[in-house]
């Protein structure tokens, strides 16, 4: 009878190990990472995340929009776990309302301007000073009150002399891929974008980079989100860290982007 007792005691005790080493397993695999991130990397993002879910036990919900309404929403109660900004603004205005991790922030990208065309455009845009010509009439850019694209264009154009001459023929869009469409769509002769997204796209030629010091240095910035209920922190980090690995700079480097 002991030796009963001892072998199902022993049998409940594996059955237990392997029941809680499977629930360990699942519990793992259900780990989602939420991401909101500026709206010209979303195609990149989503290759990484794609990459990154195949290696790791853990699923990723990516939120895509302008870096100024990703940090609205964010301090307004959006659950995200990470926030990748598309200029120091927004970053520094989540990070002013408690809602980052300071330590965690830091630049991992950069970017520059692209005057674009619809595909089959004549127009012939040698400098910016192009711009102000007569059959130039209407110019997509982000919104510039907010959208950091829109920011990044005015001020070019304002280092160019030219913004005051051109304001009116500039339509804001809502983020930068709204801008780019605008042009897809030709509803407008030109739009002013980042050169990542303009690279993406089939239905845009490239006509002119915009580049320092007339372009201020465009900085993408990346940081952990300080909220009460979140996924395990060493997810984040491990994920925070990877994106500085030189897997992941390769892919950056591939949409365009200039990884630190």
């Amino acid at each position: 009878m002991k030796k009963k007792s001892y072998r199902l005691i022993i049998l409940i005790l594996l059955g237990l190990f392997v029941f809680i080493s499977c629930a360990k397993e699942k519990g793992e695999s259900n780990i989602e990472i939420k991401i909101s991130a500026a709206a010209s990397l979303t195609d990149v993002i989503n290759e990484i995340t794609a990459i990154y879910e195949k290696e790791h036990k853990v699923k990723f919900i990516n939120n895509f929009a302008s870096s100024s309404v990703l940090a609205k929403q964010i301090v307004q109660g959006y659950d995200a776990d990470i926030y990748f900004s598309a200029n120091k603004k927004w970053m520094d205005f989540l990070s002013e309302k408690g809602k980052t991790y300071k330590e965690s922030e830091r630049v991992f990208l950069n970017n520059t301007l692209m005057v674009i065309a619809p595909l089959e455009s004549s127009l012939n845009i040698k400098n910016l000073s192009d711009l102000t010509k007569d059959n130039i009439q209407k110019i997509s850019i982000g919104d510039p009150d907010h959208v950091p694209a829109g920011i990044y264009a005015k001020k070019s154009l304002e280092n160019a002399n030219i913004w005051n001459d051109i304001e009116k023929k500039c339509i804001g869009a809502p983020d930068v891929r709204a801008a780019m469409s605008y042009v897809e769509n030709q509803t407008v002769d030109l739009g002013i974008v980042y050169k990542t997204d303009a690279m993406i796209s089939k239905k845009v030629k490239q006509l002119l980079e915009i580049t320092p010091p007339i372009c201020p240095e465009i900085k993408y910035l990346s940081a952990i989100i300080r909220k009460e209920k979140s996924a395990p922190k060493k997810y984040i980090t491990d994920f925070m860290e990877y994106i500085e690995s030189d897997s992941a700079k390769k892919i950056f480097e591939k949409y365009g982007f200039v990884a630190k």
